[in-house]
């Protein structure tokens, strides 16, 4: 029996050792240096990686400019499809790892001809048609469904084209038992269309950060806003990558589309395109060619929007380089004077002068200027970065169950089912407790005022420990007993 490695960097160093072993024998013919790391990098060049989702939207707009296509120039799109998937790892890792073991590329590339599909612009001939795909060995289709697990749209219906996903997550939540879903999962969901649970949070206030009061749950709308707010993020901060340069030249650089001829990738940046600019502004280089007025390089926001009135002709079109000279603010040029907090937030933004730099985009609520998703969502549901107020932050903080949390968290919110709760909502008529029949059923009674509530805290001797204990008000009683480190007498 041999002896067993708990050390990280022991267990490292025999998988790395393992690896080399099985590669790099002396049966192979190539030179050993050609497995150095080094040596590697330029196969796996970061620049040469992309995001599925890239390739995707490459995909996704390609397919929808065949579909708009009108003329006599007809176009084709082939969609191949390979014997062997390779979803897990890099193509062209594999392909390197194959061609390096001599695999012959007739069977490196073999296409599943059953599977491939061809794709025509409407405004192809159906004979001609027939031809091509008669030629290729492939069938034609007016639909090629998914590319890298995503549906690719056609024209029509897009109410049905993620149903999947539903699908998806109801069996994998069939599958799930009642006793291994947390005391959240029980409390918030368990509704059917037969059944239905009383909720007493609402789910506006149970999607709000925990910071303001809510559980951290996030909400659909917003969401997706804050994932279109990121997309929009990518394509002005990854201007030079493929996906973005097809989506520029295609809607930027030539006359504007109409309405109807938008896709659905760049109809979701033009959405998230205002969560993008709420929460960020330009970093402004040397010889900035940003606008002065309608950029928002300031912290305050763009100067355009902050004054009132009209600007003479062609000043609209003054770029910050036409009024910084050698880092001097040359803002006598204007033809009015701008508000004094404006001039001075002018003068107290940072130039870079003296590097090559250029302008950037930063995200304005980390110092890092990098874009955070949870802060979009922040500014798509109508909140804003700054703290939050909500006394009872400290239930996230207490080392106890998730359960109990939960509890006191409910508690805060007065959404436990006590006879007063249950009246303002008119499920019930009597509010009397049950037990005592001396006074009504609020939370306060139920934990602390109740006849047997107050003996069980007396034999307890929690009571001696704090004078105002039967007289302060709820919440502060509930904080102050679940930050008390003492002990319950006999416990």
């Amino acid at each position: 029996m041999g002896n067993w490695v708990h050390l990280e960097s022991k267990i490292a160093v025999l998988v790395r050792q393992g690896f080399m072993n099985l590669f790099c024998t002396s049966k192979v013919s190539v030179p050993h240096r050609l497995w150095s790391i080094n040596n590697w990098n330029a196969c796996l060049s970061a620049e040469d990686c992309r995001m599925g989702l890239d390739n995707m939207i490459i995909v996704q707009e390609l397919i929808h400019s065949l579909t708009l296509k009108r003329g006599k120039v007809g176009f084709l799109a082939v969609k191949i499809d390979l014997e062997k998937a390779y979803d897990r790892l890099e193509w062209h890792f594999i392909l390197d790892m194959l061609l390096f073991f001599k695999i012959p590329e007739s069977f490196i590339h073999k296409v599943n001809l059953s599977k491939s599909k061809a794709y025509f612009s409407l405004n192809v001939d159906h004979v001609f048609r027939r031809e091509l795909c008669n030629t290729f060995g492939i069938e034609s289709t007016s639909n090629l469904r998914k590319y890298l697990g995503f549906p690719i749209k056609h024209s029509g219906p897009t109410a049905n084209d993620f149903n999947f996903v539903v699908e998806r997550i109801q069996s994998k939540l069939a599958g799930w038992k009642a006793n291994l879903l947390s005391m959240a999962g029980i409390s918030f969901g368990g509704s059917t269309d037969t059944t239905k649970k009383l909720h007493l949070v609402c789910w506006k206030k149970i999607t709000k950060p925990k910071s303001a009061g809510g559980l951290g749950l996030m909400a659909t709308k917003p969401k997706n806003f804050a994932l279109a707010a990121k997309l929009c993020w990518r394509f002005k901060t990854k201007a030079h990558e493929p996906w973005a340069q097809v989506l520029k030249g295609k809607y930027l650089d030539c006359a504007r589309p109409q309405k109807y001829a938008l896709s659905r990738f760049w109809s979701t940046i033009l959405k998230g395109e205002s969560i993008c600019n709420v929460g960020s502004r330009w970093l402004v280089g040397n010889n900035c060619s940003l606008n002065f007025w309608n950029d928002t390089w300031l912290k305050i926001g763009n100067i355009r929007s902050l004054i009132m009135g009209p600007l003479n002709k062609g000043e609209d079109q003054l770029c910050i380089n036409n009024l910084l000279v050698d880092g001097v603010w040359l803002l006598h040029m204007l033809s009015f004077d701008l508000p004094l907090h404006i001039a001075l937030s002018i003068r107290a933004t940072p130039i870079r002068i003296a590097s090559d730099g250029k302008d950037t985009l930063s995200w304005n609520s980390n110092v890092n200027g990098v874009f955070y998703t949870k802060d979009a969502y922040l500014l798509a549901s109508g909140g804003n970065l700054a703290s939050h107020c909500f006394n009872g932050k400290w239930i996230w903080k207490l080392k106890t169950l998730p359960k109990i949390q939960l509890l006191l968290w409910k508690c805060f919110h007065h959404s436990l089912p006590v006879k007063e709760s249950l009246l303002k909502r008119g499920i019930i008529l009597d509010p009397m407790c049950d037990i005592c029949h001396a006074d009504n059923e609020s939370l306060i009674y139920v934990l602390r005022d109740c006849s047997m509530a107050r003996n069980f805290w007396i034999e307890a001797g929690n009571s001696q420990l704090n004078s105002d204990f039967f007289d302060s008000n709820c919440l502060d009683w509930i904080k102050s007993n679940a930050l008390n480190s003492c002990k319950a007498l006999d416990k």
